[in-house]
């Protein structure tokens, strides 16, 4: 609520917000359908599918925050998507391994995990 006796706004407003706006413009430009923080990935089930993306400074943060994509919800139950599932996760694994490489200047075992 934001306003006087004769005139008032309702909206949201505070850092979360700032945040998700920051996100959503990110989401954009990394190509990806929903990015989230990683203080929400860390709240999510671990059913759910994600993709660490880059460490990123954000406006209005004092420190940098690491943004995954989210892939799916990945709770199945027949054989053949368990088994989809498993390689996918794998293949989230070597990349998360490769950008983790990476971001300690390891590039010669980053490129080992992406090949």
């Amino acid at each position: 609520n934001i306003g006087s006796n004769k005139k008032m706004k309702f909206g949201c407003m505070g850092d979360p917000i700032n945040l998700a706006s920051r996100l959503e413009g990110l989401a954009k430009r990394y190509g990806v359908g929903i990015l989230i923080s990683g203080d929400t990935r860390a709240q999510l089930p671990p059913h759910f599918l994600c993709r660490k993306l880059d460490l990123v400074q954000v406006k209005g943060k004092t420190r940098p925050i690491w943004v995954y994509e989210l892939l799916d919800d990945s709770s199945c139950s027949d054989s053949s998507s368990l088994a989809s599932l498993q390689s996918r996760r794998a293949l989230v694994q070597s990349y998360e391994d490769a950008l983790n490489a990476y971001h300690e200047r390891r590039f010669a075992a980053a490129l080992q995990h992406l090949q």
